[in-house]
């Protein structure tokens, strides 16, 4: 199946380092120049409450060529929010 890669998304990785009073803080680099095209689509979101708070959670598909150094502990910058990234098939 081809999918149209017709959004713009930034792939980051977080580095752990210490700063100035040596704790440890997580710094997000990107791991390419510029930005990536991917084929973006919305899967589900929903809204819930969970200790008198409402919570809400989404699920989004990124397609994007094939990279070796993308694993789930990369992130996803699209649209100004932040994704998780987790291993899915496209079988």
């Amino acid at each position: 199946m081809r999918y149209l890669k017709d959004k713009k998304i930034i792939l980051y990785r977080a580095q752990h380092v210490k700063d100035s009073a040596g704790f440890a803080t997580a710094l997000y680099k990107p791991l390419h120049p510029g930005r990536l095209w991917a084929y973006v689509r919305q899967l589900s979101a929903k809204e819930f409450i969970a200790a008198r708070a409402v919570q809400q959670s989404e699920e989004m598909l990124f397609v994007i060529n094939w990279r070796r150094d993308i694993d789930a502990d990369c992130f996803i910058e699209y649209r100004g929010t932040f994704y998780n990234v987790v291993k899915g098939d496209l079988a």
